[in-house]
């Protein structure tokens, strides 16, 4: 059986060669060979049909024959393709490509010793076949770093008490970029105000997507018209011949909004400078008490609270590496105290101006940041605590390569887990 097996993928072998040498002109013989082989296979179940269960008729024997020529390819291709990604298989090779023929040759013997000693061969040749795929191969973790575009000296990594990775999971709450409270309701609510302008009357709909469109309205004793939603309320004011609006989520009290709509103004010169819309014309802007304006592009204007617009931005942290301490102090106030370097935060929410430390760290530096709403104590713990990453929480975090086959993707997992 062993050697009709390599006899079989030998022929199969060079008829395939033929076949590409000759343009195609050989390519019946690539269909001739297994056939044949497969009519051998009949041959050797009719000499030994009384050494096997389906030697009995001739359906079983053919269908022996089918079941020895299709599970042996089947263990072939797969012994061959770990053995190709072990060592460099040569034409010597061919020699062992009978053996999974004569594997499963044993596997529907009657002769019930033989037939355990090939069953317990089956998971002994996978056990093999694994750890030699473990034990060879390029670096996994340099692989998956190359993949992601990463360096390993500026990859670092940290647990933060209370929060959790929300970007960079390296297992065991260690995270490599974004953290987020472990507990959601301590996510603040999202607080911003608007003030805009619309070609409309007080208290009329449009359909056009005006806030505070379609929603009740309630005249006050000083004649400001205030209109309520389950997320979103404000007032409404006439200024111009126009209906500016001063709205806000419900987290934004009424008595900002109402004041806010009270000191309504065409936004002057310095208003837009302050906002980067110099020259823009219909803008409005208001005295929101414990608000700001705000340097965003929006339907009119956009304030924010002074101490930070809520939301995920005020209680999220952030842990990055690389810049100097003229790139993370650019146009804000830091302070030094030996090897760290804090720098105050401005309060608007954006990423760029959270509040934070900085730590040289070998050849790199680790800045950990936090919004307005985080302990200056927990960042400060935090870079103190970030370190690199040891392989395994590399290879807990980063997918492994893309594109590869299954056996890369085996060795891949057996890297990562063993």
């Amino acid at each position: 059986m062993w050697a009709a097996g390599s006899t079989a993928v030998a022929l199969t072998f060079y008829a395939l060669i033929g076949a590409v040498l000759s343009g195609g002109a050989a390519a019946p013989v690539l269909v001739a060979v297994p056939a044949g082989g497969l009519v051998a296979f009949r041959a050797i179940a009719g000499a030994t049909a009384t050494a096997m269960p389906l030697g009995a008729t001739r359906g079983g024997r053919w269908g022996w024959a089918v079941l020895v020529a299709g599970g042996g390819a089947a263990l072939l291709a797969a012994g061959w393709a770990v053995l190709a990604a072990v060592v460099r298989p040569g034409l010597g090779f061919v020699v062992l490509a009978g053996a999974p023929y004569a594997l499963v040759a044993a596997l529907l013997l009657n002769a019930s010793r033989l037939r355990l000693v090939a069953w317990s061969l089956l998971p002994a040749i996978v056990l093999a076949g694994s750890v030699a795929l473990r034990l060879t191969g390029p670096d996994e973790v340099e692989l998956r770093l190359a993949a992601a575009g990463l360096q390993r000296e500026s990859l670092y990594v940290v647990s933060v008490p209370g929060y959790r990775p929300a970007d960079g999971d390296h297992g065991r709450g260690l995270g490599s970029r974004a953290f987020m409270p472990e507990d959601p309701a301590a996510v603040p609510p999202y607080r911003t105000a608007n003030v805009a302008a619309y070609d409309r009357e007080v208290c009329r709909d449009v359909n056009s997507g005006t806030r505070l469109d379609f929603l009740p309205c309630e005249t006050e004793a000083d004649g400001l018209v205030y209109r309520a939603g389950a997320d979103i309320h404000g007032y409404e004011v006439r200024r111009d011949g126009r209906t500016v609006v001063a709205s806000g989520p419900r987290s934004v009290g009424r008595e900002q909004l109402r004041e806010g709509a009270r000191t309504v103004r065409p936004a002057a010169a310095a208003d837009l400078r302050a906002i980067g819309r110099a020259g823009e014309k219909g803008l409005y802007v208001a005295d929101i008490p414990g608000f700001r304006l705000a340097p965003l592009l929006a339907d009119g204007v956009q304030f924010d609270p002074v101490g930070g617009s809520g939301g995920p931005a005020a209680v999220g942290i952030m842990l990055a590496t690389g810049q100097s301490a003229a790139q993370f102090c650019q146009g804000l106030r830091c302070e030094t105290a030996g090897d760290l370097t804090y720098r105050h935060g401005t309060g608007s929410g954006a990423v760029e101006e959270y509040a934070g430390y900085l730590l040289a760290r070998g050849s790199t530096t680790v800045q950990v940041t936090g919004g307005a709403a985080v302990d200056r104590a927990v960042l400060r713990d935090a870079v103190l605590a970030a370190r690199p990453p040891t392989d395994k929480e590399i290879l807990h975090a980063l997918p492994p390569a893309h594109g590869r086959d299954p056996v890369a993707w085996w060795r891949s997992w057996l890297k990562e887990h063993f």
